[in-house]
């Protein structure tokens, strides 16, 4: 039996659904190899990881959002990669970005593949000579709270928040003179935002599987979080939303979207109330072709997912 190690594993106490379906598809699709260790804190358990790496013979890496900018979290992931390296393990990168990184460009040859879940990763490692697939984010992967009943009357709208403070703050605003629900990704306890009086009325719900029952059969997601997006669209409802902290949603528009992926994004310096109406009002008018790319795109994802977890199993 393959014994592996999985770096990074992005469930913490944030209670954040996106990474929880992340990881929870990397349990099902390694059901039948020996899970020696799952990486929550490379520098804290990098002594355990030195142990545990003599019995394996595979690591993966669950980028996720963690490889931008050189920063910390990065770098430590990068050590334990380079540690497993030296002792002659298989290394793989999955569902990944990759931007804004000067150090880690220098490194990142060091892994016998590379999925990066967005096409805009795809081609900053192009350039750098580097190749790299691209397969969806692995949320894509979940099974997907039935909708049992066909909602015709939901609402047309619901929000979830972003990573940037002052966007949170305005699609509240927006989902409060909308009448509309808005959602948390992380739990509140981690999210100082939200241990504020702002939050208050009406009250603010943490997302889950079941959220987005509340959209009716014509229903539009606005959001500022990449797994907002990515959980969305595998429910299949078309988006908007609203950039983050690196090109990880345009990155997904685009490759959903196609030409059309402008028409559903505002980056987040730019947003008020003119350039949310315009984009909601695009989406609207072009709801069944834009849910058809969502389907598709959705559809795909899971083949390909597997895919990649069956090519990186059987790697010789």
């Amino acid at each position: 039996m393959l014994n592996l190690i999985v770096i990074n594993d992005t469930r913490r106490a944030s209670s954040h659904l996106g990474c929880a379906l992340v990881m929870e598809c990397i349990e099902k699709k390694c059901n039948d190899v020996r899970l020696l260790m799952m990486v929550q804190d490379p520098r804290q358990q990098e002594e355990e990881f030195k142990n545990k790496i003599k019995l394996c013979d595979c690591v993966i890496v669950n980028g996720e959002g963690s490889l931008h900018h050189d920063q910390g979290v990065a770098v430590d992931i990068f050590r334990l990669c380079i540690l497993a390296k030296n002792a002659g393990k298989r290394v793989f990168l999955i569902n990944s970005v990759w931007e804004g990184n000067t150090l880690l460009d220098e490194l990142v040859g060091i892994f016998d593949k590379i999925y990066v879940r967005e096409s805009f990763s795809q081609k900053l490692l192009n350039k750098i000579g580097i190749s790299a697939e691209v397969v969806a984010d692995l949320s894509f992967f979940h099974t997907r709270h039935a909708r049992s009943i066909q909602v015709k009357k939901g609402c047309d709208l619901m929000y979830i928040d972003s990573w940037h403070t002052h966007v949170s703050r305005f699609l509240y605003k927006k989902s409060c003179e909308d009448k509309a629900p808005f959602f948390r990704m992380t739990g509140l306890e981690q999210d100082k935002i939200y241990r504020t009086n702002f939050f208050r009325k009406p009250q603010v719900c943490q997302l889950m599987n079941s959220s987005f029952d509340v959209l009716s059969n014509k229903g539009v997601c606005v959001t500022g979080r990449f797994h907002g997006a990515a959980i969305a669209i595998a429910f299949g409802f078309p988006v908007v939303a609203i950039g983050s902290n690196t090109h990880k949603i345009e990155g997904l528009l685009y490759d959903v979207f196609g030409s059309d992926w402008e028409g559903v994004f505002i980056p987040p310096n730019l947003l008020d109330e003119e350039q949310l109406e315009k984009k909601i009002a695009f989406v609207q008018n072009n709801y069944l072709d834009l849910q058809h790319k969502v389907r598709r795109y959705s559809i795909r994802a899971k083949v390909d997912i597997d895919i990649m977890f069956k090519s990186i199993l059987s790697w010789s």
